[in-house]
């Protein structure tokens, strides 16, 4: 099934298949013409992390949430940082 319909589905039961697949064109021709136009589509804004900042906070001692509130990030934004530089070795 289309995924517009997924979402609009309550909407889109009013109206005959005609429509809903010129509205299927409109949204990808709008899409088309939003990546021509350099806009970034989908997922969510990556933040800027000192993977070595929190590496020195962790070795010296301090928990994640006490690196959470100095740094302003979430706990798991901090703990993929910190373990993309030191990754777990499986025994």
């Amino acid at each position: 099934m289309r995924l517009h319909y997924l979402r609009l589905r309550g909407i889109t039961e009013a109206f005959p298949n005609e429509v809903c697949v010129d509205f299927d064109s409109l949204v990808r021709a709008g899409i088309r013409n939003a990546r021509a136009k350099g806009k970034k589509l989908g997922g969510r804004p990556r933040v800027a992390v000192d993977a070595s900042r929190i590496a020195a906070l962790r070795s010296q001692g301090h928990s994640w949430g006490t690196i959470r509130r100095e740094t302003g990030i979430a706990k798991g934004t901090a703990q993929r940082a910190f373990y993309s530089l030191h990754p777990i070795r499986a025994s």
